[in-house]
């Protein structure tokens, strides 16, 4: 692979069961490259031979366009040309976890997010629910405080 970029696009492509196959490549492959620039991401590497385990993107948004993300999806804003204005909120765009890794690997990867954004008003994401597979809204701030999610 030619870098690390290409390494989570291959990841998210082959995943078994995961959300990212409905998206074409002519989308996801640029949407990845640009998120890997941005520097606005964290990633978890194994110690022993450095694969990708597990890897989230994010943005920070005013309340307007997370609304617009949370109703229409971020692939579809872009499609559509919905413009999008920074702000304290946080949406997590692209994420993901190699299969067989415990989920406290996602976990660690939200607590890295917070770690990053201590600012932020909220965390949110659409999830893929790989039981039903669809999409599901999650406020990550929300299920900390409920105690849900290890803070």
């Amino acid at each position: 692979m030619k870098n690390r970029a290409d390494e989570i696009i291959y990841l998210m492509r082959t995943h078994k069961g995961y959300g990212y196959r409905h998206i074409p490549a002519d989308l996801l492959v640029p949407f990845v490259r640009y998120e890997w620039q941005s520097n606005r991401w964290a990633m978890i590497t194994d110690p022993v031979d450095q694969k990708v385990l597990a890897w989230i993107s994010w943005y920070s948004l005013d309340e307007p366009s997370l609304k617009q993300v949370q109703q229409y999806g971020l692939p579809t804003c872009y499609a559509k040309k919905i413009p999008m204005g920074p702000g304290p909120y946080l949406y997590l765009c692209n994420t993901v976890v190699r299969e067989g890794v415990s989920h406290e690997v996602f976990r660690t990867l939200i607590n890295m997010v917070k770690q990053e954004n201590p600012h932020a008003l909220s965390i949110n994401a659409h999830l893929w629910n790989r039981d039903t597979p669809t999409w599901r809204w999650v406020n990550f701030t929300q299920t900390m405080k409920q105690g849900r999610l290890s803070a």
